[in-house]
């Protein structure tokens, strides 16, 4: 799960910088490295919350909960909560689908 996440976070991190990297400046270096140091996880009983500048951007199971196995990536509905309608992908699995640097979607 550990090295699962480790990627997840690259991944996130990755595609900021490909996204944001098509410009080659000074700027978008500086926003790429802000938006880099800002990607944290916070530990719940249920759940990690992978925040990126300030906001969930998705919940990841720290174990089985109901239909969601360990490892999957949950949409936020909230600060607080996950949507639970479907995952989005699953960390452990390296299946990020319905993810981006914005968040799950």
């Amino acid at each position: 799960m550990i090295e699962g996440l480790k990627d997840y976070i690259e991944y996130i991190k990755a595609d900021y910088r490909k996204w944001y990297g098509r410009r080659d400046d000074e700027i978008a270096q500086e926003f790429i490295r802000k938006f880099e140091a800002g990607v944290e996880v916070e530990v719940g009983n249920k759940y990690l919350k992978v925040i990126t500048g300030g906001s969930v951007h998705s919940f990841i199971c720290l174990k089985d909960i109901g239909k969601f196995a360990r490892g999957d990536i949950l949409k936020a509905a909230s600060w607080r909560s996950p949507a639970k309608n479907f995952p989005r992908g699953n960390v452990i699995a390296r299946k990020y689908g319905a993810t981006s640097w914005t968040g799950a979607m």
